[in-house]
């Protein structure tokens, strides 16, 4: 019989101390592209938030505890190994080299000693095995204006490096044709970002002797500021398979070598975005299986779907999948395929994919998930809202996850409090896929809701660009208005309500604060922006301009707009109690952005809490930060609104 209890009293055995030890992330799978062996990168807080490259089918690490398989390459870096033919590369994040190893090899450097070099999206030269082909991101001089990306082949047995293609501001995704005659990238321009406008480029790859050159570069598809392009994979020597969203959806395009087309692989655009945005290097999306089969994930409603796809028929087909959220699709063989795969009751994991002789996928995890060992039947399971705003009646898609634990029931006619949680980017989405940080909190007697508002990604390109010049006006009505519909519902209690994002949700969250104070009692910022002014002085190349589109121009341009679209400049409006929790090695969102808004609410006399977790960056990688976070937000609200018990550990 369950225990009454409060809302939010609840006692959990989804405890902080549970949560980090022992934990890992699982950050990305890859396949030896000739032996067909998988890989993953997993991140392991309790090893200080280092990056670790596993072989999926033995569980035996590559390599031991003084290396970090990680790049930071656009500071978010991404995948940053590659294997072929049972040699694997990987980059150091120590000391930013590329470096060579195998099974029970140790591991050798592959490029020159120098910490202003970093290095992803490597790739081998088949042709010439002791060759790869990778972006190389150029810190010599710091600014960000001055940081130089470009295109090189990386000489493994003399450590040289030489340019092969430079002029853009960024470079992703180079693929050799099976061939080994040509080669394509990706490339884009400031101020767009990859999804916003980005080209697909193809060259002639030229070998003589111990020398790659590329001739005949071309753009064959994509615009800048107009159509993004993107997951460039060969199919066979002459078609060339990619991502295109001029049809409003991103959605498969080919190109052929031999007749210079482009064309989509569909004969009419299908309504479903068939990738996400390209944060990090190595996304991928799809695996082709020959030159006629092809498997894709798209997003629908919401969540991951599975398709096949014929080329040469142009048909798509529906398969039966049970993960609600896709990534890292990767070919094994010709009826295999690997990828990162999460349900709504089952946390990340690697898993094996085989198609049967009449299509039908079979699934295998390969990899337990995590935490295995905290009970199921207390998991809570998300609930997917399309929620009209006004006044136009436009749909904002939210997740709601009532609150829920078999050991405890609800006063009598008690509503719960909730936790609004606003995802970062702002170009990115909440995905579905179970979070045992969510359950962290229903297991306790909340509810948590996370809001993909106007701009989010995975529902078209119009649905993203709601937010283009809106920035800090559209994601603060929708989160708001998201808020009291569910309240109106009667799903959560509209005066217990805590708002909580990082990075772009932070932001989100400190001006919705300040513009509608009477909405939320309490808020916490993760590293979020307050000055965005100041964050296009001092944030990152890769989203130096990002706020151009955001805002509607530079800083120069609409000062009057950067400036009223900053927190920090009405501070003095926050009513709210306020935590904000910030690393102090964070080179997106700089500590100078949460520090100046704490002063600025001290000195008016509001209440702040700040914690400066010394050496994070942008987000929480230690076990010991991880488990301080969890616990000083539960500590936060639960005194805001009067609950007990107190947290497991107070700080």
């Amino acid at each position: 019989m369950p225990q009454k209890a409060p809302y939010g009293t609840w006692k959990s055995p989804v405890t902080a101390e549970k949560l980090t030890e022992g934990s890992i992330v699982l950050e990305n799978v890859l396949v030896d592209d000739v032996t067909g062996h998988i890989y993953h990168v997993e991140r392991r807080p309790s090893e200080g938030g280092r990056s670790v490259l596993v072989d999926s089918i033995s569980q035996k690490d590559l390599v031991n505890k003084d290396w970090n398989v990680r790049t930071r390459v656009h500071e978010y870096g991404g995948l940053a190994a590659t294997a072929s033919n049972g040699v694997v590369y990987f980059s150091n994040f120590i000391d930013r080299r590329v470096y060579r190893t195998g099974a029970n090899l140790t591991p050798e450097p592959v490029t020159p000693d120098n910490r202003n070099w970093r290095y992803a999206d490597l790739t081998v030269v088949k042709a010439k095995s002791s060759t790869l082909v990778a972006v190389l991101e150029d810190h010599t001089k710091p600014e960000p204006a001055h940081v130089v990306n470009k295109l090189v082949a990386i000489d493994t047995t003399s450590q040289s490096i030489i340019t092969i293609a430079e002029g853009a501001d960024f470079y992703s995704y180079p693929s050799i044709s099976p061939n080994g005659k040509k080669i394509c990238w990706i490339q884009w321009h400031l101020p767009d970002m990859p999804w916003e406008g980005s080209e697909l480029m193809l060259a002639d790859l030229v070998l003589a002797g111990t020398a790659l050159t590329l001739e005949n570069m071309k753009v064959i598809s994509g615009k800048r500021s107009q159509v993004s392009v993107g997951q460039p994979h060969w199919a066979s020597d002459d078609v060339l398979l990619f991502l295109n969203d001029s049809s409003g959806y991103v959605n498969p395009w080919s190109y052929s070598v031999t007749s210079f087309q482009a064309r989509p692989v569909f004969p009419s655009a299908i309504p479903e975005d068939f990738s996400e945005p390209a944060w990090q290097f190595g996304w991928s999306d799809f695996a082709v299986l020959n030159s006629e089969m092809v498997l894709f994930a798209s997003t629908r409603d919401g969540r991951a779907a599975l398709s096949l796809a014929n080329l040469v028929s142009r048909s798509l087909t529906d398969l039966p999948c049970p993960y609600s959220v896709l990534r890292q699709l990767r070919y094994v063989s010709p009826r295999e395929i690997t990828f990162l795969g999460a349900k709504d009751d089952e946390s990340t994991t690697v898993v094996r994919a085989v198609l049967s002789d009449s299509g039908v996928p079979s699934y295998e995890p390969i990899k337990p998930p995590a935490f295995t060992s905290l009970p199921r039947d207390i998991i809570s399971k998300p609930q997917a809202y399309a929620l009209p705003m006004p006044p136009s009646n436009e749909p904002v898609h939210v997740l709601y996850y009532p609150p829920f634990n078999p050991q405890f029931a609800p006063l009598d006619g008690e509503t719960p409090p909730v936790v609004v949680s606003i995802h970062g980017g702002p170009t990115a989405r909440s995905l579905p896929g179970l979070s045992w940080e969510v359950q962290f909190w229903t297991s306790r007697g909340w509810a948590w809701v996370e809001v993909n508002y106007g701009g989010s990604s995975g529902y078209g390109r119009n649905y993203r660009e709601r937010l283009r010049g809106k920035w800090g006006v559209v994601d603060v009505h929708d989160s708001v208005e998201a808020m009291q519909q569910l309240g109106a519902r009667g799903l959560i209690d509209p005066k217990r309500t805590a708002i909580r994002g990082s990075s772009a949700g932070g932001y989100t969250v400190l001006l919705t604060l300040v513009k509608r104070p009477e909405a939320f009692a309490t808020g916490t910022s993760l590293y979020g922006v307050s000055d965005v002014a100041r964050l296009a002085a001092d944030t990152h190349k890769f989203e130096s301009r990002y706020a151009d589109n955001l805002l509607g121009g530079t800083p120069d341009e609409i000062p009057d707009v950067y400036k009223a679209r900053s927190p920090v400049t009405h501070a003095d409006r926050i009513e709210a109690p306020l935590l904000i929790l910030q690393g102090s090695a964070d080179e997106v969102v700089p500590p100078a952005q949460a520090e100046t808004i704490v002063e600025k609410i001290r000195k008016k006399g509001g209440r702040v809490k700040y914690i400066l977790f010394e050496g994070e960056g942008h987000g929480w990688r230690k076990a010991e930060h991880i488990k301080k976070g969890l616990e000083a937000e539960l500590a936060w609200y639960q005194d805001v609104f009067g609950l007990s018990p107190k947290p497991e550990a107070m700080l």
